[in-house]
């Protein structure tokens, strides 16, 4: 019984426990090992599993605790960075938590990631054992020397490679199904190549260098299969498909790496000296374009147009594998469920 004059505390529905004796929580579980992002990310993968719709009630009750957990994420993450601390939201998750449809799929997609700069890797490693191989198979001659032997790195372009017939008549189908694998394996390295140059860049500029990118890289596929002996006019316009896109593709990409440097990315990191490659592979692109067009309104032989092709492909070559060594750090930080990452650290360092 209550003494009197003594008020007892009455106990309303809003009051909550003391936080000493509330039992830890999920998310507190999740927080402490580092993989909140990573929790966050599997329960929208299994919301856009079961579907969206709204009259779904368990739906409309998992997005919106989805909703809560990622502004929690966020809240962390913006906590952590004020007080130099580390964060376990990642990047892919800065965007507006209430975008929950198509758009944040396509945001999510266009975000780097490990599997694309593998995809480089792999594609341009299969051009150069395949351009390898079939430049050992290819019986010989250029075009300013029809009876020279073998394969000339410096005197003979790609595409003679792709010829049905040397420039002295000798079959060579052997040497050609190599190579037109080979140009097959190059564009398709392009593709993801454009595409996570375009990530890196972002917004309005990254969609272009995008799109003149996979515009190239169709151009270059093509050039396998149109030889100049089968057609001289469709390889020549094979050739300017694929190289004006791409130097138009490469000027903005450069423009915008060199951008994001005056910005605050280090001198030393490798997204800026990536600029570097491709303003060296621009200019070279540029020169073996030019001249290439020279050659074509003034035929004869232009002994330093294969030399100035094989300068360019090899700074193009460069270019793509730094491009995907930045990729690959900063896929990794968005796809990993690893431990926690600090928001003030660079992946370019």
């Amino acid at each position: 019984m209550a003494h009197a004059g003594i008020a007892r505390p009455t106990r309303t529905r809003h009051m909550r426990r003391p936080e000493a004796a509330r039992p830890p929580s999920r998310r507190d579980d999740l927080v402490q090992s580092g993989q909140m992002g990573h929790f966050v990310q599997t329960l929208y993968s299994k919301l856009n599993a079961r579907g969206t719709s709204a009259s779904c009630e368990r739906s409309s009750r998992m997005r919106s605790r989805a909703t809560r957990l990622r502004v929690l994420v966020l809240r962390d993450a913006r906590d952590a960075n004020h007080h130099g601390g580390a964060a376990w939201a990642r990047p892919s998750f800065e965007h507006d938590p209430e975008r929950l449809g198509p758009r944040g799929i396509l945001e999510r997609v266009g975000q780097p990631t490990r599997v694309a700069p593998a995809l480089i890797l792999v594609g341009v490693s299969a051009f150069l054992v395949l351009t390898a191989l079939a430049a050992a198979a290819y019986p010989g001659g250029t075009f300013c020397d029809a009876n020279a032997p073998g394969y000339d790195f410096w005197g003979n372009f790609f595409c003679d490679l792709t010829q049905p017939v040397t420039q002295r008549g000798v079959d060579n189908t052997r040497a050609r199904s190599l190579a037109q694998a080979s140009f097959v394996c190059f564009s398709l390295a392009l593709v993801p190549f454009w595409w996570v140059h375009g990530a890196l860049l972002g917004g309005r500029l990254g969609g272009a260098v995008r799109v003149l990118g996979l515009l190239s890289a169709a151009g270059t596929n093509l050039i396998a299969w149109l030889p100049s002996v089968v057609s001289p006019l469709l390889h020549a316009v094979s050739v300017f498909v694929a190289a004006i896109p791409g130097l138009l593709a490469t000027l903005l990409g450069v423009t915008g790496a060199f951008a994001r440097g005056n910005a605050g990315e280090s001198r030393s990191s490798p997204l800026r000296f990536s600029a570097w490659l491709g303003a060296l592979s621009l200019a070279l692109g540029s020169a073996d374009a030019a001249y290439y067009a020279v050659a074509i309104a003034v035929p004869g032989c232009h002994v330093l147009l294969p030399a100035l092709q094989k300068l360019a492909a090899l700074s193009v070559i460069g270019w793509m594998g730094t491009i995907a060594r930045v990729g690959a750090a900063r896929g990794a930080r968005l796809d990993g469920p690893g431990p926690a990452v600090s928001v003030d650290q660079s992946t370019d360092s």
